[in-house]
């Protein structure tokens, strides 16, 4: 299981930003993978090595964006270009509530 910020993108592929430019997109949707804990709360997993665009990136979306988020599920297509799992097929399992 995955966590999405923002919903699904047409044609499934969201897209790469330097600044506040796309310069290209993904190959398929980019999430954060997950771990459910004991309670059943949900820990985000950065991936690693953490980049600065990558925690950059992930504190805008939990910050400053008011995005919905979502555990989702679908198929690993690979890495994405801040190092986050990329997916296809993507299925919403709940939209989860967050605190910014």
């Amino acid at each position: 299981m995955y966590i999405r910020f923002g919903d699904i993108p047409d044609g499934e592929k969201s897209k790469i930003w330097r600044d506040e430019h796309c310069v290209g997109e993904e190959i398929g949707v980019s999430v954060y993978d997950v771990k459910i804990g004991e309670r059943g709360e949900v820990n985000i997993c950065l991936p690693l090595p953490l980049s600065r665009d990558a925690l950059d990136t992930f504190r805008a979306l939990v910050e400053y964006q008011n995005r919905p988020c979502y555990l989702v599920d679908g198929e690993y297509l690979g890495v994405g270009n801040d190092g986050e799992p990329i997916i296809r097929n993507v299925r919403i399992i709940e939209e989860i509530q967050y605190r910014k």
